[in-house]
C-alpha cells in the first residue's frame, strides 16, 4: 500500500510523548522495522538500510496576549528495498517511507507516514536544519 499509512493527533503529557519518541528511536537503532503505535493503531515499516534524511523545523507563533505556540517538526525520510525485512506491505511494493513527528507546546503529537510530501518554504522566523 502506498500513501498515508497513519494520521493521528491528540494531546499527551510530556512523559507520554517522550516514551513514544524513545520507542521510535529504539526501533531506528535496532535496524529492524519501525513500528508506530498510536491511539490503538499500529503500523510497521522497514527501517532504514543505511542513511536517512533528517529535517528539523522550529517555529514560534503568537497565540494570544499571554501565550505563544512553539511547534517542533522532526521529519525522517528513508528509502528501503521492496520486500525488506519488517515490510508489512511488501506485497504492495512499498519502497519509500517518510515519518513525520510533530510536537507543540500543548503536548500534542501528530504522526504521519507517507510516501511523499511536498516541501514548504520556511517563513520568516522559522529555523530549518537539513
Amino acid at each position: 500500500m502506498y500513501g498515508e499509512l497513519l494520521d493521528a493527533e491528540r494531546e499527551q503529557s510530556v512523559e507520554e510523548v517522550v516514551t513514544f519518541l524513545r520507542a521510535v528511536c529504539d526501533d531506528l537503532e535496532s535496524g529492524d522495522g519501525v513500528t508506530i503505535e498510536f491511539d490503538g493503531d499500529s503500523v510497521t515499516v522497514p527501517g532504514p538500510e543505511k542513511m536517512l534524511e533528517l529535517e528539523v523545523e522550529l517555529e514560534r507563533e503568537h497565540e494570544d496576549d499571554e501565550h505563544d505556540e512553539i511547534e517542533l517538526e522532526v521529519e525522517l525520510e528513508w528509502v528501503v528495498t521492496k520486500g525488506a525485512e519488517g515490510d508489512t506491505e511488501a506485497e504492495a511494493g512499498e519502497d519509500e517511507t517518510e515519518a513525520e513527528l510533530e510536537t507543540n507546546d500543548e503536548e500534542s503529537t501528530e504522526v504521519k507516514d507517507e510516501e511523499e510530501e511536498a516541501e514548504d518554504e520556511p517563513s520568516d522566523g522559522d529555523l530549518e536544519i537539513k
